[in-house]
């Protein structure tokens, strides 16, 4: 599950860092991503709509995905297909009206990330806007 249409509506800022990677260039078989995004919102109600957008997002992946809802920060998903093919992981987490999304998808080999390690970073990143005043 990849950030997309609709979610950045209402932002405030955002930062990104993305790896992405093609050892078969044009050969979407071969493609690796893993990415951060931190977006900040106008409101806390802002925030919430969009983690509600993103939920509905996950939750229209399909067969084969996974949702869970964790504890972490104010509200935070869970997203994974378990394929073998082309494993997909992401950790939402939105503290006050930040929302932080790591993520990570390979076709053609083995995860670029666990779903804990998105979660230590999820963990880590609703420390660190609960730091900073968001919503604590």
């Amino acid at each position: 599950m990849r950030p997309t249409a609709g979610i950045s509506q209402g932002v405030v800022t955002r930062h990104d860092l993305n790896y992405g990677a093609n050892p078969e260039r044009d050969n979407e078989r071969t493609m690796s991503e893993k990415g951060e995004q931190v977006m900040k919102f106008a409101d806390v109600a802002a925030a919430r709509q969009v983690m509600a957008l993103i939920g509905k997002y996950a939750s229209d992946c399909g067969k084969g995905f996974s949702l869970k809802h964790l504890t972490i920060g104010n509200e935070t998903l869970s997203v994974s297909n378990g394929s073998a093919s082309q494993p997909q992981n992401a950790v939402v987490v939105r503290q006050g009206e930040g929302i932080a999304i790591y993520w990570d998808l390979r076709n053609a080999g083995a995860p670029l990330a666990t779903l804990a390690e998105h979660e230590r970073d999820a963990r880590t990143m609703a420390r660190r806007l609960c730091g900073l005043g968001h919503g604590c």
